[in-house]
């Protein structure tokens, strides 16, 4: 058998294709159909995996990128950038440029692919000098990145405060930093990133509540003044960042990360950042993000593929450090408040509620202005919110003003004649309330001298998010008539998708079919695909696609043929799962207090000093063995009432060690006497030990409410959810809603929805306390605010309730604007 002839380059190049291919969700067979010349399976499998001497033939790639492209049982899941066959050309023409190269230097015996292979990437570049190549890094870094000391508050993305008296410097802006609740572990967490492993960390919280500030204040603390800190504005600027070599320890400020997460770089933005976090060498990614996107990047796009990719990319985030808009512990800001003039204003406005930070940056004075503004006004900024709620990022005209502010305005304000109202109110709501703060702002992105639209003040428009305000149908098409921009109807489409108002999907998509037809016919594709959607017969689920895609004998040896069989099962399970499900499924992790007896064990081999504690007697081994027996029967069930080998080993550890002292209190909770006074006693003050150094954070508040439930010790609950965050402050309504205390339970299930925009509990607990149309009402509103996958939810509910009929309905035509079942008849397949 001849041995097959590779080459590091063909194999480069060969995996390109393989990725558009498999990116494309075909198989070779798929590929290669029709046959052609020189294009059989064994062709693209040898061609894929770099087997030869040569780059394939122009013809080859031509049509490999076509068929990709165009293959009617395709994916999608790729941006149209990825078949772009000039770009294919180049890149091939390139390769043969580097083969011949390559040939000629070893032909002269200055190379020798057998002893010194490069890699891929590497190879590519072996027509440049590797001055030219520095040169290349050099230029790349400097486009972006730049030491920490050179960046500014306001480079940085620091909001400034109203009426601000004060210049800003290099080192400060505004009043003093009001010290966080999550400072310490966003430093802590910044510190590992740069210095140890990659990390990904995110601050959450509403517009204007100091996540900027928050994260410029950590970063200036810890890291060092040398540190190469990029920030990208948009997704365009991130790809280009990370087509690059990502310096070690640097770090990569993405401020707002919607702006980061969208189409049409959504696919290979998720891609290169995945990339960028499992490699070995220390990174960190730090993110700022709304609560509400968190929860709706899965309804980024009309593909529910694209939108898993999104989810598993936010999946890598390690930390959520949830940026709440009151300050529990006003001591620090009434101290500073002394000195500072700024912070005094700002503590007075906010009166006893917290809401400092707000106030600085002038949010809160706009909502309360805007109910003292004349009809026209404030309906022209309630109708610019929506049209931001809705998800056009243009500058908003005049004309799309004027019709999606007749929405806000009752039968008697609409009798308006001329056009000086609308100067008027543009002039009204342009005017600054407090420094350079105000509702509207005319903006110029692209014309010479003159206002092109105005843009709206984000705290606006999440205030308005917030409330889940309902967005009238007459905004809805105001937009439809004035917005003739592909790319904004296609944002438009999306977004009216993600609130399951398909109805006004379609008519968004086949508006921007006229202008753009390739990614609006795929959009209404997927929206038809999943608004006809039905559960297969059960006979039939598993054996169509499997047949069809079965390997012949030929092909049996070939791993590629096994991979598609494989490949094309699972696409056949995509199409069997309800595309209103989840698409990514969750796990639960074993406790991580037990791995910390067991590092102790492991530890007590080199600890000396623990061991001169133990009676261990004459045969270490022995008494070794049966210390992993007593370790392990603790794992299996709990031990026998006396004190374990296993506790007298923690035990002879130091008390201040944190770790050690919650192994501790996972032996003792698997010990027959865990429910006794002493040992609860015992493990509480552990407990509380470990979460005032942020050690386990979720694990610990856990336990530590199941502690107080059990002695129904209410406050203490209480205190203790407090200091967990949003997910024990979720574990605490529940334990309240299941102990019968429903009064509290309820009133943590509203603040959860205040706080960090979590309704579907409270919707929930609604529901299951009888109160089933306050519930149905709340969901509904609540779907058209962007929760698409809730509508799920809302069709079980109506089956339950006996109304099939609607049920189906829903499922078919979705919502209305204003949350009713929609009478929408989708047109058929084609």
């Amino acid at each position: 058998m001849v041995a097959e002839t590779k080459n590091e380059l063909l194999i480069a190049f060969g995996l390109k294709l393989l990725a558009l291919r498999r990116g494309s969700g075909l198989s070779q067979r798929q590929v290669a159909s029709p046959e052609a010349a020189d294009f059989s399976v064994k062709t693209i499998s040898a061609k894929e995996r770099g087997v030869g001497s040569r780059a394939p033939a122009e013809a080859f790639v031509e049509l490999y990128v076509q068929r990709c492209r165009d293959h009617a049982q395709r994916r999608r899941s790729l941006p149209d950038s990825a078949f772009d066959l000039r770009a294919w050309e180049r890149a091939r023409t390139l390769l043969e440029d580097a083969l011949f190269e390559q040939a000629a230097l070893r032909r002269e015996g200055l190379v020798d692919l057998a002893e010194d292979p490069q890699e891929p990437e590497a190879a590519f570049m072996l027509t440049s000098s590797q001055d030219e190549r520095i040169m290349a890094v050099d230029r790349v870094l400097s486009a972006q990145f730049r030491r920490l000391a050179d960046w500014t508050p306001r480079t940085f993305g620091v909001q400034a405060p109203v009426a601000s008296q004060y210049p800003s410097t290099a080192q400060d802006v505004g009043p003093v930093y009001l010290p966080r609740t999550f400072d310490q572990g966003l430093r802590a967490d910044l510190l590992h990133g740069h210095g140890v492993a990659p990390r990904c960390i995110a601050l959450s919280g509403w517009s204007s509540v100091g996540k900027t500030r928050s994260a410029w204040a950590a970063a200036t603390a810890v890291l060092p003044a040398d540190t190469l800190l990029a920030r990208p504005e948009d997704a365009g600027e991130l790809l280009d960042l990370l087509a690059g070599p990502v310096p070690v320890g640097s770090v990569v400020f993405l401020d707002d990360a919607a702006r980061h997460f969208k189409e049409p770089e959504l696919h290979e933005v998720v891609r290169r950042l995945q990339h960028l976090l499992k490699r070995s060498e220390p990174v960190v990614v730090l993110l700022t993000v709304h609560p509400l996107t968190l929860g709706q990047f899965e309804e980024l796009t009309d593909d529910p593929e694209r939108d898993g990719r999104a989810k598993r990319a936010l999946s890598l985030i390690e930390v959520i450090h949830q940026v709440e808009e009151q300050l529990p512990d006003l001591t620090d800001a009434r101290h500073a408040a002394k000195v500072d003039p700024q912070l005094r204003d700002a503590l007075e406005a906010a009166a006893d509620s917290g809401r400092i930070i707000p106030m600085i940056t002038g949010g809160p004075q706009l909502v309360s202005r805007l109910t003292r503004l004349a009809p026209e006004t404030r309906a022209l900024i309630l109708g610019a919110t929506d049209c931001r709620r809705l998800g056009h990022t243009a500058p908003l005209t005049n004309a799309l003003l004027a019709d999606a502010a007749f929405a806000h305005l009752d039968r008697h304000e609409r009798a308006r004649t001329g056009d000086t109202w609308l100067s008027n109110a543009l002039d009204a709501a342009s005017c600054r309330v407090s420094g350079q703060v105000a509702a509207l702002y005319p903006v110029n992105d692209s014309s010479v001298y003159q206002v092109e639209g105005f843009d709206v003040s984000p705290y606006l428009v999440n205030h308005r998010e917030r409330q889940q305000a309902p967005i009238p149908t007459r905004v809805w098409q105001a937009l439809h008539d004035n917005v003739a921009d592909g790319d904004q109807l296609m944002l438009l489409g999306h977004a009216a998708h993600s609130r399951a108002v398909y109805s006004w999907a379609y008519r968004y998509f086949a508006r921007a079919r006229l202008l753009q037809p390739q990614h609006a016919g795929r959009a209404l594709e997927r929206l038809l695909d999943e608004v006809h959607w039905t559960r297969p017969a059960p006979a039939s689920i598993g054996t169509s696609t499997i047949a069809h895609s079965e390997p012949n004998s030929a092909d049996l040896d070939d791993i590629d043929a096994v991979l598609d069989g494989i490949e094309e099962v699972l696409l056949q399970d995509e199409r069997e799962m309800d595309p209103l499900t989840e698409h990514i499924m969750g796990f639960n992790s074993p406790p991580r207090i037990g791995l910390y007896a067991k590092a102790a064990v492991e530890e007590l081999q080199d600890r000396p000093d623990v061991r001169a504690k133990l009676d261990i007697g004459d045969d270490w081994y022995a008494w070794y063995a049966e210390l992993w027996d007593d370790l392990e029967g603790h794992y299996r069930d709990r031990s026998p009432g006396r004190t374990s080998l296993l506790n007298q080993v923690l035990r002879a550890y130091s008390t201040e060690d944190i770790q050690t002292g919650l192994g501790l209190v996972w032996c003792m909770e698997n010990q027959v006497d865990a429910n006794e006074p002493s040992n609860v006693e015992e493990r509480r003050q552990l407990l509380e030990r470990a979460l005032a150094a942020g050690t386990l954070v979720d694990e610990v508040c856990g336990r530590l409410q199941e502690m107080a439930a059990q002695a129904q010790h209410w406050e203490e609950l209480s205190r203790v959810s407090e200091l967990g965050g949003v997910t024990a402050l979720q574990e605490e309504a529940w334990i309240l809603e299941r102990a019968g205390v429903l009064d509290r339970a309820e009133q943590r299930y509203e603040q959860l929805a205040e706080r960090f925009g979590a309704h579907t509990g409270l919707m929930g607990f609604w529901w299951r306390t009888g109160r089933q149309v306050q519930a149905e009402a709340a969901l509904r509103q609540h779907i058209v605010a962007g929760s698409r996958r809730s509508l799920l939810q809302l069709i079980n509910w109506m089956q339950d309730a006996g109304r099939v009929a609607e049920a189906d309905s829903l499922r078919r035509s979705g919502l209305e604007p204003d949350g009713s079942t929609s009478s929408w008849a989708p047109p058929p397949r084609t």
